[in-house]
């Protein structure tokens, strides 16, 4: 029996995958959005079995293991379509995974199919066949198949991000703080996902024009995704769930047919900016749509029509504008000079430094920082 040979590289691509399996496990014990953990474990595991494959390769296992020849073969068709419903569950809390979604898992059946002739092969048959596509090239469908997989990946990491690109505009209009719910971090996970795809159609486009590549292309992919594992396993643990409540809201119909007539909406409008100046509500860093509603009498669809027409904003941006105005005011007020930047960032309603520096500076073109200091050289000039 052919003694398997270990490397710098395939040891660090069985690391990688043991963190994989050791992730799935903590994922698995997560008792909230169980169906979207169970979904990120399966998938986290899968991401593992394949780069082991890879590091058994690179050990040449194939000499001792015959059989497992192939059996990762067709692996990637699920990587795509389980990202994307692992987003969609996270984007809907509680939501369970429909009998139509299976369908997304369609072409993985239909590849593994069409591999079942070798599969079911003797060693021998297995080594000839491969002997014969490294002479002859590879059969026609089977590029086809891994051309439709490649794209299959890249268009599922795109509606990904479109998918999460549409959960930031919802919540805007419905919440006045999303750093605990905007899924930023999963944001960032698919864009490294989609950039280990688009490595993977250079790899195998570069061949097509005629640029010849080594096994170490397929290796560097396999080491990417290593590490994209360790990545994907810090983000998602240090992340706290969301809970479905947080991110229940009524969803607002077509202003086309919200019965709002022109006068409706200038007496909603000014009773709503009669509240905001007087009640500083805004000041309560998780004031939501909904709530605001209640307290000013319109009705969640009406509001969100309202600031969304007639003040061209959604509801974030809506209730940062007040919350900034106020931390203005208080920078200029001697009587909070006492304060911090911080302590007033967090008095008006932010709920981070980030948020807050973020928001200062799209409302007032500058940061805190440069807003206090303007400040003093006015008021020193006006004292001089």
């Amino acid at each position: 029996m052919m003694q398997l040979s270990f490397d710098i590289f395939s040891v660090i691509l069985l690391l990688g995958a043991g963190q994989g399996f050791f992730l799935a496990l903590l994922l698995l014990e997560r008792k909230r959005n169980q169906a979207a953990n169970r979904i990120l474990a399966l998938l986290v595991s899968l991401y593992s079995v394949y780069i082991t494959d890879v590091a058994f390769t690179m050990m040449n296992y194939q000499q001792s293991f015959p059989h497992l020849i192939g059996v990762t073969t067709g692996l990637p068709f699920l990587f795509g379509p389980l990202h994307y419903v692992y987003v969609r569950l996270m984007i809907s809390p509680g939501r369970r995974l429909e009998k139509r979604e299976w369908l997304h898992f369609l072409p993985f059946v239909i590849f593994k199919a069409y591999m079942l002739p070798f599969h079911l092969s003797s060693a021998a048959e297995k080594f000839r066949f491969i002997e014969n596509m490294n002479e002859a090239g590879k059969p026609l469908a089977l590029v086809s198949f891994e051309w439709i997989m490649i794209l299959q990946g890249n268009v599922y990491l795109i509606l990904s991000l479109l998918l999460l690109q549409r959960h930031s505009r919802t919540i805007k209009d419905s919440f006045s703080s999303i750093d605990k719910i905007n899924l930023t971090w999963l944001r960032n996970l698919t864009i490294g996902s989609a950039g280990i795809w688009l490595l993977v159609f250079i790899v195998n486009i570069l061949p097509v024009i005629g640029l010849t590549l080594t096994d170490e292309a397929d290796h560097f992919i396999a080491q990417a995704t290593a590490v994209f594992i360790y990545v994907m396993g810090y983000l998602s643990l240090r992340q706290r769930e969301i809970h479905s409540e947080e991110v229940h809201f009524t969803r607002a119909p077509k202003y086309q047919r919200s019965g709002l007539s022109p006068e409706q909406s200038e007496n909603y409008l000014r009773r709503l900016q009669q509240f905001m100046d007087s009640k500083k509500i805004y000041t309560k860093n998780d004031l939501t749509l909904n709530e605001l509603a209640e307290c000013v009498a319109v009705p969640a669809h009406h509001l969100s029509q309202i600031i969304n027409d007639r003040l061209q904003q959604n509801f974030y941006d809506f209730v940062n504008n007040y919350r900034v105005a106020e931390a203005k005011r208080r920078l200029l007020d001697p009587a909070y000079r006492h304060l911090t930047i911080l302590a007033i960032a967090y008095d008006v309603g932010f709920s981070s430094k980030s948020v807050f520096n973020a928001a200062f500076k799209k409302h007032a073109n500058m940061t805190p920082s440069q807003f206090k200091k303007a400040a003093e050289a006015r008021f020193q000039v006006a004292d001089f």
